[in-house]
């Protein structure tokens, strides 16, 4: 069993199998590669991507699909090679938005680099779109926060 003392969280325990890798860190953050997805404790939409290289970094997620249910995610071939072995089949791969508050009373989700995480490889990658098709600020509104309450099936 490990220990990470956060920021935000405090002491955290974690086993080696909760770590996902972003072997190419994410942008701004390179040097940050190893993560842990830590779920919101009322709400499965939400999630916290913790660093476990510096325990103050974590970036607060949003499920993409929970929010904007017609969004269409795009990988390129660079992060595909990222998200698993080339010996594995990617599946059931899980896309997030992460959120920021650009002025206190508003916040905005990055649709144009999702957070997109394999489980089951372990990995993960902040999938940064080649087009120009969504926004990296786009408007959280109450009528997206309210479809994140909605449980998850």
């Amino acid at each position: 069993m490990n220990e990470l003392t956060t920021t935000h969280f405090g002491t955290i325990r974690f086993n080696d199998d909760d770590v996902l890798t972003f072997p190419a860190g994410v942008p701004g953050f390179w040097h940050a590669t190893r993560f842990l997805l830590l779920p919101h404790p009322s709400n499965r939409s939400i999630s916290y991507l913790q660093s476990a290289d510096v325990p103050s970094l974590r970036f607060i997620l949003v499920a993409a699909f929970s929010v904007v249910p017609e969004y269409e995610l795009s990988i390129e071939p660079w992060d595909i090679k990222n998200l698993a072995p080339p010996e594995q089949v990617l599946t059931e791969l899980e896309s997030w938005f992460v959120i920021s508050t650009p002025q206190p009373d508003r916040l905005t989700i990055n649709m144009l680099a999702p957070v997109v995480i394999s489980r089951k490889a372990r990995r993960g990658v902040q999938a940064v779109r080649s087009d120009t098709r969504y926004s990296h600020a786009f408007p959280l509104d109450d009528a997206a926060l309210e479809l994140a309450r909605r449980p998850v099936c």
